[in-house]
């Protein structure tokens, strides 16, 4: 792509995300804080709307947490190997992988990273996050260029804050022109500050990930490695965000943040009976023994309760109102300045 259809197509790109977000709230009647960022590697194509409006981070805060560990290992302060030992004093969610460990339990640091990336572990993160140290991790970013993220606190309840001038309630934060600018140290050879074996690890992580949002339109059968970050809040409005590389040259994240629950109530009951119906199979399938054709059937019965429902059904479940409309929506226009490419 020459300089000139570059510089015209990112103008252009740009407008079309800007007028797609002003329909999604218009035409569809959307309410949430709608942001994207868009950079090809390849073209050098770039745009971004709302890019740099910051808002509650989710799970894409781990992607800072993964880069700052690795820089630490490559420093000889840490190995892979080195071992964390549990502590309920980190625990979200009783439902992380880590945090169904018995109380001591060893776990290696390439562990701790895997189940951050791949499974968005709270518990993985907030030992990693608090053996580095919040505020080295901050500084890690902020000399990547990141200078809109911030790492305000540890994911669970009972611990301190850092604040600043653009994060005075000591929140986790970001927004897409930063979480586009970190893929790009990962993947951006010419771009990045990072080492290359910081950069190779990072991509080995990300490989095993597969992406919850952007596989739409043109990009969904295509190679993408993300990271999704998910909050659910019935007061201020959920937040979801992803943000990935597509083919390894394409680098998007789309960050939704106070998205309205009109469907809250109405789905209340349908998420219930769910999570009923998948708890009591989950409980059942402990007391089996493993390898027997009893636990093989227990299996099979959890596959047919999660693959056995209606696409919608997921939507309602997994996405508030409005978040498959937007994601679609800005899928496809990003998709018309950079299918030729892909």
């Amino acid at each position: 792509m020459s300089l000139v259809s570059r510089v015209i197509n990112s103008a252009l790109l740009k407008n079309d995300l800007k007028y797609g977000i002003k329909s999604l709230r218009v035409v569809e009647g959307i309410d949430a804080d709608i942001k994207v960022s868009v950079y090809d590697i390849k073209t050098g194509l770039k745009a971004n709307a709302n890019g740099k409006r910051t808002g509650w981070a989710a799970s894409i805060i781990k992607l800072p947490v993964m880069i700052s560990t690795l820089q630490e290992i490559e420093k000889g302060n840490l190995s892979l190997n080195t071992k964390l030992k549990k502590d309920s004093k980190y625990t979200l969610e009783y439902c992380d992988m880590i945090s169904t460990l018995q109380e001591g339990t060893p776990v290696p640091i390439k562990t701790l990273l895997e189940y951050m990336i791949t499974a968005s572990d709270n518990e993985a993160t907030n030992m990693l996050a608090d053996k580095i140290g919040v505020q080295k991790i901050n500084r890690s970013m902020w000399d990547l260029g990141l200078k809109r993220t911030m790492l305000g606190h540890l994911l669970c309840p009972n611990v301190p804050r850092y604040t600043s001038k653009f994060n005075p309630d000591g929140s986790n934060i970001t927004c897409p022109n930063d979480m586009v600018k970190i893929m790009r140290h990962v993947y951006d050879g010419s771009f990045s500050k990072l080492s290359p074996k910081v950069r190779e690890l990072s991509d080995k992580y990300l490989s095993k990930t597969n992406p919850f949002y952007l596989n739409k339109g043109v990009f969904k059968k295509q190679k993408i490695k993300a990271k999704v970050g998910i909050i659910s809040d019935p007061k201020d409005g959920n937040d979801t965000h992803e943000v990935g590389i597509i083919n390894d040259h394409l680098i998007v994240c789309i960050m939704l943040n106070k998205i309205n629950q009109k469907r809250l109530k109405e789905n209340k009951s349908k998420k219930n009976t769910y999570s009923s119906s998948l708890n009591n199979l989950l409980y059942q399938s402990s007391y089996v023994k493993p390898g027997s054709l009893e636990e093989t059937n227990q299996k099979n019965s959890c596959l047919d309760l999660f693959f056995g429902q209606e696409e919608s059904y997921f939507d309602d479940f997994f996405m508030p109102s409005g978040t498959s409309t937007i994601f679609n929506e800005l899928m496809d226009t990003i998709g018309l300045y950079t299918n030729k490419t892909i």
